[in-house]
């Protein structure tokens, strides 16, 4: 799927730390309100948000360019009436 290792390494980078950015910003946000030094806890937090969002669009990014690399499968058509069981 991948035309590249870079690529492929790149994409599951970005999908994990995708994934791990609502986790940390729970986190980040539950020391915020538990101790007195909120100011540092909201820009790490912010920090966090920044992040996860770039993490996002490059991982999005990755999936487009990958459009461009697609088997030939791809324009097959299905014959649906083998899968659907008829009475």
């Amino acid at each position: 799927m991948f035309l590249t290792h870079t690529e492929q390494v790149l994409w599951r980078a970005a999908s994990a730390a995708m994934e791990c950015t609502p986790a940390s910003l729970l986190v980040v946000r539950g020391y915020a309100f538990t101790f007195t030094a909120g100011d540092y806890f909201e820009g790490l937090s912010v920090v966090v948000s920044a992040a996860g969002f770039l993490a996002y669009l490059v991982a999005r990014i990755l999936i487009l360019l990958n459009l461009r690399s697609l088997p030939p499968v791809v324009d097959d058509t299905i014959a649906w009436i083998k899968f659907i069981p008829h009475l």
